[in-house]
This record gives C-alpha cells, structure tokens and sequence, in this order.
C-alpha cells in the first residue's frame, strides 16, 4: 500500500532537534565551524574560484554547512589571503634561484600564497554570518568574513577528522 493514502487530509511528519535549525534564520553574527573541504571550481560566468565548505560547531550554527566561494582574480585576491590567514596560513616571498626576493616592476617584493587542503581542512575558524535576501524572496546565510577560532566560544559539536 502507497505510505501516503490520497484519501488523507492530515500529515504528520517526525521532526529530529536539526530540521527545526534553519539555517535561515539563525542570528546574523559570529559563530564556530570547522572546515570539511577546499576544493577549486568554475563560477556561472566562467571564472575560477577556490569553495570552502564549513561545519558549524557553535550555538545555532551547530551542525549547518555554510560555503565561502572566493574568485581567484586578482580584485579578489585579498579576500583569499584573509581566509588563509584566518587558518594561519601566510604568504610566502617568491625568491629567485639564489634565493633572493623578486621584485616586481614597482620594485616591491612578490609573495606566493600555499593552497593546501591539509592546511585548512579539519581546522575550526570563526564565521561572520550574515543573512542575505535575494529578489526572488529566498534568504540565505552569507559567509562575509572568515576569522581566526575563538577559544572563549564552547564549542558543541567538536568532531574529529
């Protein structure tokens, strides 16, 4: 017999403590996650980009998935340094094959930025949240900064990797 009888009016459905989190609704602010994959991608009109997939450790977070895409050109390189610095990772001054800097035409030293899953995956930063409308009356969370862990904040879903 079909689960759903045509003949009923009424439904019910069992809701688990997760599907009454929405992550749309949640307080704009900051919260705790870990990040569960880095991987490259191609936005919609053809331009590289680098996603972070974040798990919410932390208050009304705790348990959402949450992205932070970042396009690699060059307008939009120091959102990526930023993210990377929120994990500890810094830019690297390129040397030359005598190991000393190279300058650019302005004379100032360039810098290599390291990409590394196994730098950011696992490791918890804060999030700042915020919520973001769009014109077809969807709402979503916006990932709008990523920062380093707060370790005064109790984490609630601590799960290793």
């Amino acid at each position: 017999m079909n689960p759903v009888d045509a003949q009923d009016e009424d439904f019910s459905v069992s809701l688990g403590e997760k599907a009454l989190k929405s992550k749309f609704v949640i307080d704009d602010g900051k919260y705790q996650a870990r990040c569960t994959d880095l991987s490259k991608a191609t936005s919609k009109a053809g331009n590289e980009m680098y996603v972070f997939d974040f798990l919410g450790i932390s208050g009304d977070a705790d348990g959402l998935e949450f992205k932070a895409r970042v396009l690699t050109d060059e307008q939009y390189q120091w959102k990526l340094v930023r993210i990377l610095d929120a994990f500890g990772v810094k830019p690297i001054p390129r040397l030359d094959a005598a190991g000393n800097p190279v300058l650019n035409k302005k004379g100032k030293p360039e810098y290599d930025l390291p990409i590394k899953k196994s730098n950011v995956v696992g490791k918890a930063v804060t999030l700042d949240l915020a919520q973001q409308s769009f014109g077809d009356g969807k709402t979503s969370m916006s990932v709008e900064e990523v920062l380093p862990p707060d370790t005064t904040v109790s984490i609630t879903n601590d799960m290793p990797f």
